[in-house]
């Protein structure tokens, strides 16, 4: 059943394959997966801005809220931030001089099937 799924999509142009194996979207698919009203079927954080002296450093995906005080780590730095934007989605940061002070680290949840091969 799942052969035929596979065949129909490749059919249709909405998956294709590369040379390795692997299934990728299709000309078809990509024109789908990039319109606004797509959803992917994983959560993902908000992403917000990062500025530090008025320069974006870059931006990076937020699973809870960011608050003044608060230490981050990015690009291999530690931050201190010093303000949020929450509706512009931006946080302006200083370089952090406390470095014996870790910032908050959030537990990510590890599969358990992973976890058993170990």
């Amino acid at each position: 059943m799942l052969e035929l799924l596979v065949a129909v999509l490749l059919a249709t142009d909405l998956i294709t394959q590369d040379h390795g194996g692997c299934l990728l979207p299709g000309l078809l698919g990509e024109k789908l997966i990039n319109q606004f009203d797509f959803y992917s079927a994983f959560t993902s954080g908000e992403e917000f801005r990062i500025i530090a002296e008025g320069q974006v450093l870059g931006s990076l995906p937020i699973e809870r809220p960011l608050t003044p005080q608060q230490r981050i780590i990015f690009g291999g730095r530690r931050w201190k931030v010093q303000d949020v934007d929450a509706h512009g989605k931006v946080a302006f940061v200083v370089r952090d001089q406390e470095a014996y002070r870790l910032p908050s680290m959030e537990a990510a949840e590890l599969s358990t099937v992973v976890y058993a091969r170990k």
